[in-house]
């Protein structure tokens, strides 16, 4: 069975555990305690932290959600080139775009923006293009929609505070986006930022997904100053 590591807690730094090279708190919820260790990266895990959560330690080698994601843990391949055989977006297989860093494959109609045709030559996906961030993130504190919603015509009896939270519609050539807002470890209030929904998924997706799974992800909670989700500041 996979060794746990007994990681140091913030209210407890002299709590003993032994050594690795591995982060010594938890990847989502920012705690020590007793954590899993992933064999592919530095990353650290409580069980019950995992989507789905685990009752007990796997055995053998184990990559944490964040490998599997990249490609780093073996993933299914399609015969011949390496690549995975089915789109990393709708999971359905036909004719995919792949990219040249890593095992994902997508339709191009999947893509944001949608592409009418698989692109020539090297192409790199998304998530290994993808614009790193400036830290390890200790809180999620909010989200919007990346561009304003076009509410329909029909909304006389909704009140104007209430516009700017519904989801805009998608067009031929986007699809809405979240971006959130968040608190780095280590730094300030002063240093919160706005980061991409991708940026947050690739590189902290189980927090990403315990934050989607515990919140309403169709209508952003409002600001306390009425400012637009759509806006850029």
């Amino acid at each position: 069975k996979k060794r746990l590591k007994l990681g140091k807690s913030f209210s407890d730094p002299d709590a003993e555990g032994y050594e690795t090279d591995h982060q010594d708190y938890c990847e989502v919820c920012q705690q020590g305690g007793e954590i899993i260790l992933c064999d592919t990266c530095p990353r650290a895990y409580h069980l019950v932290c995992l989507e789905p959560e685990l009752e007990e330690a796997p055995e053998g080698k184990w990559s944490c959600p964040h490998c599997e994601g990249e490609g780093v843990q073996e993933a299914p391949q399609a015969e011949g080139d390496g690549h995975n055989d089915f789109c990393r977006v709708c999971k359905d297989g036909g004719d995919l775009a792949t990219c040249d860093s890593c095992p994902s494959a997508y339709h191009p109609r999947c893509l944001n923006p949608p592409q009418a045709e698989i692109p020539k030559g090297e192409w790199i996906c998304p998530r290994c293009s993808c614009p790193p961030i400036k830290g390890r993130i200790a809180k999620i504190l909010t989200w919007r929609w990346t561009e304003p919603p076009k509410p329909e015509k029909k909304m006389e009896e909704m009140d104007h505070t209430h516009e700017h939270h519904l989801e805009p519609k998608s067009t031929p050539d986007h699809r809405p986006m979240r971006e959130f807002f968040v608190r780095w470890h280590g730094l300030s209030m002063w240093h919160c930022c706005w980061i991409s929904e991708l940026q947050l998924d690739v590189y902290h997706p189980a927090m990403f997904r315990m934050y989607m799974r515990k919140n309403d992800m169709d209508e952003p909670p409002p600001l306390e100053d009425g400012s637009s989700y759509g806006g850029k500041d």
